[in-house]
């Protein structure tokens, strides 16, 4: 196997990367094919690698899907107009 895969398998600090902060899934590490919340899916996305993933649940695929769906830029700007828009509203009604 390789030293790095060993070395990161044992490793017992916090996990960190891109996605962690998003939505946690209560697991270090799975060699089961089990995506949970999608992190593995992320992370390989942005390291330019192919990356496939399957859960019985219907959260995680839900999850693994959003965080994995690229936005062309049309879409990316009216998700953003909304929640600006979204934003504005909701400090409306707290005030």
């Amino acid at each position: 196997m390789n030293a790095r895969f060993l070395e990161a398998i044992q490793n017992r600090e916090a996990v960190a990367g891109y996605t962690h902060d998003f939505y946690r899934y209560p697991a270090r590490f799975s060699p089961l094919l089990f995506m949970g919340g999608g992190t593995s899916l992320v992370e390989a996305q942005l390291e330019g690698r192919h990356a496939v993933g399957t859960d019985i649940s219907s959260l995680a695929v839900f999850v693994a899907e959003t965080k994995t769906t690229p936005l062309n830029k049309p879409d990316l700007r009216l998700l953003q107009n909304w929640a600006e828009t979204h934003r504005e509203s909701s400090r409306s009604t707290r005030t």
